[in-house]
């Protein structure tokens, strides 16, 4: 970050330690399973299949598939980066607050995402409407096999599993001028119930604040999620934490040294806002017992601001 943008985090850092998230009216959720496990920080190009793993949980995506004009099958890639992280806890807010499976894109996320400070008027090959779109598309499109247990042995073993859609339908139709069709999402059942069911809850200033980096937008909701049971000190090794988060991370020795670095920082940019009792060393990232970031809620928030 330059200096401006420093200094703008540090303006907004301030103003979230000074107000509660709750008194400040920007609570939302998170769907826990995405918060165990997390999407891909980059774009992982043409893939059949890509996964995360939390110790017996496991996280597998899948392209959506369409033909092209040749009749070709053509996969519509996977999505990836800090949009569809401040997408999906906005999924989960309004699903949560309405109970509905039914959810306004026309309005209601354009706003949101303004908020966010994703611009919804430029247009163009590299312009803001074209990359959310395809976020959207590639979100609504996919689907996420979830897996629980291990293999004992090769004849017995303890596993469960779930094939999830995220949208059962869908309509993207902004920026034509020709077209009064309303932009909606369909949630799919599995999908519905599962993030409205013991969500994870989260302040929406600081997925702003930290909208630049995929990592520190993980590591933030994966802290409160940890922070919201953890009753004694914790060491979670580099290794099996980067399994969680460090998508484009190597396993060798070096990577998993990047990956630390990486969280390091991203650590730095969380305690400017919330101080987490944590000690970094060689193997582990070690967390004491704290209060989450957000505290347990029992009233849904009217509207998310």
């Amino acid at each position: 970050m330059n200096d401006e943008s420093i200094a703008s985090f540090c303006k907004e850092a301030i103003k979230i330690a000074a107000i509660e998230p709750k008194e400040a009216g920007t609570i939302g959720f998170s769907a826990r399973f995405l918060v165990q496990t997390t999407l891909p920080h980059r774009d992982p190009g043409e893939t059949n299949a890509w996964s995360r793993t939390n110790g017996n949980l496991s996280l597998t995506l899948q392209p959506g598939i369409i033909s092209d004009e040749h009749g070709k099958q053509v996969s519509i890639g996977l999505p990836f980066g800090s949009i569809p992280r401040l997408i999906l806890p906005w999924i989960s807010t309004e699903a949560k607050r309405t109970n509905c499976r039914e959810l306004d894109l026309n309005s209601s996320l354009i706003s949101f995402m303004k908020k966010m400070g994703i611009s919804s008027t430029t247009g163009g090959q590299n312009g803001s409407i074209p990359r959310f779109k395809e976020q959207l598309w590639r979100l609504f499109s996919m689907s996420i096999f979830l897996h629980e247990g291990k293999i004992l042995n090769p004849d017995e073993c303890m596993l469960s599993g779930s094939r999830i859609q995220i949208a059962k339908s869908y309509n993207l139709s902004w920026g034509g001028k020709k077209t009064k069709e309303l932009s909606y999402v369909i949630l799919d059942q599995d999908f519905f119930e599962r993030v409205i069911d013991k969500p994870i809850p989260i302040d929406f200033r600081v997925l702003k604040i930290l909208s630049s980096s995929p990592l520190a937008l993980d590591l933030y909701s994966w802290l409160t999620y940890r922070y919201s049971y953890l009753n004694k000190k914790t060491s979670i090794p580099w290794k099996e934490l980067m399994k969680q988060l460090g998508s484009e991370f190597a396993s060798s020795p070096q990577g998993i040294q990047g990956f630390k670095r990486a969280t390091v920082k991203a650590l730095q940019k969380i305690n400017t806002f919330w101080p987490i009792s944590a000690e970094v060393n060689k193997d582990f990232l070690v967390l004491n017992h704290q209060s989450p970031h957000v505290k347990k809620i029992s009233v849904i928030p009217k509207k998310v601001v």
